[in-house]
């Protein structure tokens, strides 16, 4: 059970240590995380593991209109869009009821489900056609406007680091 006083920031679960990405590693960012740990309570999130894809699990990227890009794997070709886009609405439909209120997040750049700068979307034949979100991202920011959202990448540095939690919590 949180704290109520403790403000929550979800964040992509591979930031924090937990082996989720497709290549069953992790992008553990120690700075962050203990930058972040006394101040919120960390919610780790990863979509493409949660909505059952596993770990390890097959490269992918987005796909198709730049509007409304698809999740394709690299190598079989599946189109996993629907099943990600299912466990997106379940997991916002569940954090908008939920009590918790979600302070912050920060989520992994590059991902296809939860990159917050624009990446490539590619056509089948590998040719970028224009950039978008991550699936989830970019979900996410769209249910929870007034939430600050920032990349692991944009967090590297100490100052930056500071000033994104400081205008979160209004604390220095």
């Amino acid at each position: 059970m949180n704290n109520p006083q403790q403000p929550v920031l979800l964040i992509s679960a591979c930031l924090v240590g937990r082996k989720v990405r497709y290549d069953g590693e992790t992008r553990c960012m120690p700075a962050i995380v203990s930058a972040c740990k006394n101040k919120f309570l960390l919610l780790p999130i990863c979509p493409e593991a949660e909505c059952g894809f596993g770990v390890p699990r097959e490269a992918s990227r987005l796909e198709g209109n730049p509007l409304a890009p698809r999740f394709i794997t690299l190598s079989s070709r599946r189109d996993l869009t629907e099943a990600l886009q299912d466990w997106i609405d379940k997991k916002l439909t569940y954090l908008k009821s939920s009590p918790t209120r979600i302070a912050a997040a920060i989520f992994k750049s590059k991902s296809p489900s939860c990159a917050v700068a624009p990446i490539p979307v590619f056509t089948e034949n590998s040719v970028v056609i224009g950039t978008s979100k991550g699936l989830f991202a970019k979900a996410f920011s769209e249910q929870f406007p007034s939430v600050p959202v920032a990349e692991e990448t944009d967090l590297t540095n100490t100052q930056k680091r500071i000033d994104f939690l400081q205008s979160v919590t209004g604390k220095k």
